[in-house]
């Protein structure tokens, strides 16, 4: 098992983005991204197997 970096990203419909690393899962093989789209916004989940690849992904996401 290995661990990996779950980052939780929301694009809303009026253009703000909220982004954070929600913790950490532990799987045999990485995640599959994940996406939902709700009412307001767009969801997803991706997953990283370092914080600092998980930290430049929420930095772009938040300032993209």
């Amino acid at each position: 098992m290995r661990g990996y970096y779950e980052v939780r990203s929301q694009f809303f419909d009026d253009g703000s983005v909220v982004a954070n690393i929600m913790g950490m899962v532990e799987a045999a093989r990485k995640p599959v991204t994940k996406a939902r789209s709700l009412k307001s916004c767009d969801v997803y989940f991706d997953y990283f197997r370092t914080k600092e690849e998980a930290q430049a992904f929420v930095d772009d996401a938040k300032y993209a």
